[in-house]
């Protein structure tokens, strides 16, 4: 999962408070793009922009989020299997490059996979519920680090 997070700056140039203000934070803050694992690790972090950008400017500027869209990451052939059908029939598939689990804020690319806000069905919102705990997990502890 991936999520921007704000750090606070104690001190910041008069000209540029304003700029680097924050919604989130009552100080100037600079803004990170970070990609962690689900058991916490650190992947990859942005270099710090202004506070006032969005999750989708920030996306323009990371380099893992497009590596990951243009099919270039772990030399572009990524595979792994997932088990679909219900419980009595379940069978593998093949799915052939990365992919992440982001809030709704993202640019709707096929490899940033965010939970649905509107819904029909039951399996598609327990898959929604889940995939959106799990992105609070990442969330929850990007303010730690």
């Amino acid at each position: 999962p991936g999520d921007a997070t704000h750090v606070g700056m104690l001190r910041c140039y008069y000209k540029l408070k304003q700029y680097m203000m924050s919604h989130k934070l009552d100080m100037p803050s600079r803004t990170y793009n970070i990609h962690v694992t689900h058991r916490r690790r650190i992947l990859y972090t942005t270099s710090g922009h202004p506070a006032r950008w969005n999750d989708k400017t920030l996306q323009l500027f990371d380099e893992y989020a497009k590596q990951m869209y243009h099919g270039n990451m772990f030399g572009g052939d990524f595979i792994f299997t997932l088990l679909e059908g219900d419980e009595d029939s379940a069978s593998e598939k093949l799915y052939r490059g990365p992919w992440e689990i982001v809030d709704n804020g993202y640019l709707s690319w096929p490899t940033m996979v965010p939970p649905s806000k509107y819904y029909s069905t039951y399996p598609e919102m327990r898959f929604s519920k889940w995939i959106e705990s799990i992105r609070k997990d990442v969330e929850w502890e990007g303010s730690e680090y």
